[in-house]
């Protein structure tokens, strides 16, 4: 009888240690599909674009750009699609209407806008920079307003997610943020951004943690991120951030890189306040 216990207790813990090293591969493969399709899908946009002219301007230009900048969310899909234990409806459930609040809707929208309405103000009024604001195009508003939909139930329902169970906390903004730069590389290939890499990668890494805080804030909601998203684009355009608009001086967008500085604040306060 003793034996027998005894066999039956190794077999249990050699299922159980199976079932981890299962859980684990099936994590790993999730994690390289998701960052295949991500950063591949904007290089074959990319490829497509400089092939053949029909796709540089106009409406098939409009809808490559689309697809380039939705690989995230389209390749979170692709995920969840493929997995056996929760399907994209239940995935889209508790990203997009589980957990849903008007208040940190609010919050992803104005901390940008009162962040980047801030930083433009330091420029404008010490530096005599362009007007503070100009209007947008209609193209350039429907480009825009593509971020609401395009990234973040890649960057932040994924793949923040991911990182969750993978390791410390204090990690994941950082992980999530140095990814989601490089992810833009496509833009660089395509000649729409002039910002050099690590002053990019410097912001991307720093406003993670406030993408990171919102999300935890509304319980794994990205709504709020994607709201966060789309003011921040808005914001930077209106108010001309970029080099390109200020006489190639970078000065500017340093100046928003130094207050977007306040969200690693505010996760370090955070931190403190689990800890205790």
């Amino acid at each position: 009888m003793y034996v027998e216990y005894n066999k039956h207790l190794l077999y249990n813990s050699s299922s159980y240690y199976l079932e981890v090293i299962r859980e684990k591969m099936n994590m790993k493969k999730k994690l390289i599909v998701f960052l295949g399709i991500t950063f591949i899908l904007p290089l074959v946009c990319c490829l497509i674009m400089q092939s053949f002219p029909i796709f540089r301007t106009g409406a098939a230009n409009l809808i490559l750009y689309a697809i380039e900048g939705a690989s995230p969310t389209i390749a979170a899909i692709v995920v969840h699609c493929r997995g056996k234990e929760k399907g994209i409806g239940a995935f889209l459930s508790d990203k997009l209407w589980k957990q849903f609040s008007v208040k940190y809707c609010l919050i992803g929208f104005f901390t940008p806008a009162i962040v980047l309405t801030l930083g433009k103000a330091i420029v404008y009024f010490t530096m005599g920079t362009n007007e503070f604001f100009s209007p947008l195009s209609v193209k350039k508003i429907l480009i825009i307003s593509w971020a609401l939909v395009a990234e973040e139930l890649g960057w932040r329902g994924f793949l923040q997610d991911w990182l969750q169970e993978q390791c410390r906390e204090v990690w994941i903004p950082l992980i999530t943020g140095v990814i989601w730069a490089l992810w833009h590389y496509h833009f660089v290939i395509s000649g729409t951004m002039d910002i050099p890499y690590v002053a990019f990668l410097f912001g991307c890494v720093a406003e993670s943690y406030g993408y990171y805080l919102i999300t935890k804030a509304s319980k794994g909601n990205v709504v709020p991120a994607c709201i966060w998203h789309f003011s921040g684009n808005l914001f930077f355009n209106i108010y001309h951030i970029n080099p390109e608009w200020n006489g190639g001086s970078m000065i500017p967008y340093w100046i928003i890189n130094g207050i977007y500085l306040v969200y690693f604040l505010m996760f370090m306060l955070y931190q403190r306040e689990e800890k205790e």
